[in-house]
Order: C-alpha cells, then sequence, then structure tokens
C-alpha cells in the first residue's frame, strides 16, 4: 500500500486544522468561567432597603443591613407586601471603588411621594455596602423617659433633632449670656419636653449654635446630663459634648469618606 505523504502548504494546513479540533474539545469540555459578580453600588443597596422596607420583607431587609441578627426579632412579625417605591438621589452617592473597607458614606435620597430628602449612612464591608440602622433611626442608647426619670448627672448619648429656643428657667434663668437654650426631640419626634443649653464657652457648641440659627430643625448627636445643682421639676438639661451637627453619622473622621 502506497503511503500518501502531503507536501509543503498541505502537510501545514492539515496541522493546523488538527490543533482546531483539540481548541474546540477543550473548550467544550471545560466548564464556562462566569466573571465575578460586582458589588452593588451604595445607591443600589438604598434603592433595595427601601422598597424592602416599603413591603416589609424581612429577608431582602437583613442582606441590606449591619448587623442582621440583632434585628431579628423585629423582622419575624412582618408581613410581606408588594408596594412601589420611587427612590431618587439628591448627590451623587459615592462607588464602591470611593470608599474603602470599613468606612462610612452618606447618602442624600427623597421618596416619590415625599417632601423631604432623607440621609441614610452605609458602611462598606467584605460582603459590600450595608445600611447602619442604629445611626440612620437614631436609636439612642436610653429613651427620654428613662433618662429623666433617672436624671443622670453623667452624659448619655442621643441622636436627637434640635432647634434653637429662648427658653431659660429655674437654674438656666438669667442666664442667657452664657448659654444658648434649644428645643430638643428625639428620633422619633415624639417627645420634645426637653430644653439642652449649649455652653456659649465651648468651641463645638458654637459650630452648633451657626446651623441652628437658621431657625430649623437639625440632626445631632449630643451627650446629655442634668445639671449637679438642679431644682426640682425641672427638665432643662445640660449638653455635655456634641458629637455630630446635621447628622447621626457619630463616627470618627477617619472613617467617613466625607471627612466630617
Amino acid at each position: 500500500m502506497k503511503t500518501i505523504r502531503m507536501k509543503g502548504n498541505y502537510s501545514n494546513l492539515f496541522l493546523t486544522l488538527i490543533a482546531m479540533l483539540i481548541l474546540v474539545g477543550c473548550s467544550n469540555s471545560s466548564p464556562t468561567n462566569s466573571s465575578p459578580i460586582e458589588k452593588q453600588t451604595a445607591e443600589d443597596v438604598v434603592k433595595n432597603y427601601i422598597i424592602a422596607s416599603a413591603n416589609d420583607d424581612a429577608d431582602k431587609i437583613s442582606k441590606t443591613i449591619l448587623n442582621p441578627d440583632l434585628y431579628a426579632e423585629k423582622l419575624k412579625g412582618l408581613t410581606k407586601s408588594s408596594k412601589q417605591r420611587t427612590v431618587e438621589f439628591t448627590r451623587n452617592a459615592a462607588r464602591n471603588q470611593d470608599v474603602p473597607i470599613g468606612k462610612y458614606v452618606i447618602v442624600d435620597f427623597l421618596v416619590q411621594g415625599q417632601a423631604t430628602p432623607k440621609q441614610i449612612y452605609l458602611k462598606n464591608t467584605d460582603q459590600g455596602f450595608k445600611v447602619d440602622l442604629v445611626r440612620y433611626w437614631g436609636f439612642s442608647p436610653v429613651s427620654f423617659a428613662q433618662f429623666k426619670a433617672e436624671k443622670s448627672t453623667t452624659g448619655v448619648k442621643f441622636y436627637i433633632w434640635a432647634e434653637l429656643d429662648d427658653y431659660f428657667n429655674y437654674e438656666f434663668s438669667g442666664k442667657d449670656n452664657q448659654y444658648y437654650s434649644i428645643k430638643i426631640s428625639d428620633s422619633e419626634n415624639k417627645h420634645t419636653s426637653l430644653h439642652a443649653y449649649l455652653s456659649k464657652d465651648d468651641l463645638r457648641c458654637n459650630e452648633a449654635y451657626d446651623v441652628l440659627k437658621d431657625g430649623k430643625s437639625h440632626q445631632m448627636v449630643v451627650n446629655l446630663k442634668y445639671p449637679t445643682q438642679r431644682k426640682n421639676s425641672s427638665d432643662g438639661v445640660l449638653v455635655d459634648k456634641v458629637l455630630t451637627i446635621g447628622d447621626w453619622l457619630d463616627v470618627p473622621s477617619s472613617e467617613r469618606v466625607d471627612g466630617k
């Protein structure tokens, strides 16, 4: 039997075809490498949280928040619905590459049908951005009612709404040259029976005054305490320390991408 020999270009063509067949076979037999899933942006997480909250969707809420185990009992009682929510952003939220792991970003947003924009705080974690519910909702360590009952003379942290006032009474009577008077309410705006006083000798208190003098209500985080020398029935309290002015994100400036 004669042996067929391929010469020149025919031999090269034959080898090329064999190589192509081998490559095709390998590509068909090997699993497809899927591209990694890109982490959601801060805006994406805010939208998901707002929609999940509107629908009382416990499973989706837990996927968007920090430390979901802390809220497990509250989430259990939710009844899922299917409401629609449109979320607009009043300033650009930081993208993943802008926020290092472990740092916070503030996102301003507006829900359709609501008149006032809100702020929400997210921490970038190994699992992506997560909403910090403690600071978003302003969950103070104790209630105003407990604080008033115990009348602590050491600073207690509160997430409050504050606005400038002119009320000076009891131990603060006639001391408008030493203090600024502010009317304060808790984070849910349910109790407005406390008046607090900012020392005019304190730098941060004066910075707070510069914000509050517009007459509007502003978010603040403060340590409050009762004066050691107190008159009966007085609900006037001292601002022992101003932690934030204009938001409830009470973390060091080094942990915030906006540097506030």
